[in-house]
């Protein structure tokens, strides 16, 4: 996913509009020059349909959006599978792991080729020891969202 897909992504998830009120206050809001700066930290993966991007119980390190395509959220109950919800782009999953580093509370996976943007715990922390406002404006936009 090119940069500029990247960037479109995150307008479309983080930036203000649908999810995020236009009457947060500007200075708090992630602008066109942060999306373009988180859009560079953000790596694009790949799934294939089928793929387990994330499972259930397993330590959580990292936050995902849909790009493309098309995943699913199942949580398992006496080894059956239960639906949760069906997500395409611009929506976002495994923001607990971010925000809080807990374990996983669900298994998604892919339900046609989708490629997702992961943003990665360790990021976050490294952002927020520098005190970059960045860090501080994608922590409340993932609050509101």
């Amino acid at each position: 996913m090119d940069p500029d897909t990247r960037y479109e992504v995150l307008r479309g998830t983080l930036g203000v509009g649908d999810v995020i009120p236009a009457t947060i206050d500007p200075d708090l809001a992630l602008c066109d020059p942060e999306l373009r700066q988180l859009a560079g930290l953000v790596q694009a993966v790949r799934f294939r349909a089928g793929d387990v991007i994330i499972r259930e119980g397993d330590a959580g390190d990292s936050l995902f959006i849909v790009g493309s395509g098309k995943v699913r959220i199942v949580r398992l109950a006496d080894g059956n599978e239960i639906p949760v919800a069906e997500l395409r782009r611009g929506a976002l999953f495994g923001e607990l792991a971010v925000l809080e580093g807990r374990t996983r509370t669900a298994t998604v996976i892919a339900d046609e080729d989708a490629e997702l943007l992961r943003l990665d715990r360790a990021l976050m922390k490294q952002l927020l020891a520098q005190r970059d406002p960045l860090s501080y404006k994608i922590l409340l936009a993932l609050t509101l969202h």
